[in-house]
């Protein structure tokens, strides 16, 4: 599981089920993680494999939307059809700690509880927007839709030459992946960096 995520987002949130609950160390309500920057669900099986057996463990594989708020607000409906009230367990490696965060905080404010919120070397937005190193993304680069091809040959070029910054840096098990889910990384990747620059995370009411 994981790679087919990259080329085909999917419309609606899902949870997928990564492991069942199992009697022992643990015990308790679900955790839900959120996918990362790649959109990928690869990290939580590895995760899950060292975390107590005594309860459930979901994926929530990415959408066809970058903007955190608005993933958020999906997932959330997708978390509550499978757990209904609180405390709610939720955490995210890199983006996903982003999308776990807000998911939390919306859960808050509807009056729900969190039992737990965990996020995995993420970073605050601004980290970004500061970042000399890290690329504004063209606008006539992006899609309303991440993951979508570019529309006009000035786009297509500009998303060219993004595409070649971002496979130098792209983990080696992801350099070889065929010429259209590259692309797809790469689209989506652009869509997550310039939403998470105009993305300006609200403090959760913890009380």
């Amino acid at each position: 599981a994981g790679m087919r995520e990259f080329a085909a987002p999917i419309p609606r949130a899902a949870v997928v089920q990564i492991r069942a609950a199992e009697a022992g160390e643990g015990e308790g309500g679900p955790l839900f993680l959120c996918h990362d920057g790649y959109g990928d669900d690869l990290y939580m099986h590895a995760l899950a494999r060292h975390l107590p057996a005594g309860f459930a463990v979901y994926g929530l594989p990415a959408l066809d939307t970058p903007d955190p708020q608005q993933v958020a607000a999906t997932m959330l409906v997708a978390i509550r059809e499978t757990q209904t009230h609180g405390p709610y367990r939720i955490g995210g490696w890199s983006f996903g700690g982003v999308l776990a965060y807000e998911i939390a905080r919306q859960l808050r404010a509807q009056g729900e509880r969190i039992g737990f919120l965990g996020l995995i070397d993420s970073h605050h937005p601004s980290v970004l927007r500061d970042d000399p190193d890290t690329d504004a993304v063209p606008a006539e680069v992006l899609d309303p839709q991440c993951g979508r091809a570019p529309r006009s040959e000035d786009a297509a070029a500009g998303f060219a030459a993004c595409r070649e910054r971002l496979i130098l840096k792209l983990p080696e098990m992801l350099r070889g992946l065929p010429p259209s889910q590259t692309d797809a990384l790469c689209r989506r990747l652009l869509g997550y960096q310039d939403a998470l620059r105009r993305y300006d995370p609200q403090p959760i009411d913890t009380v």
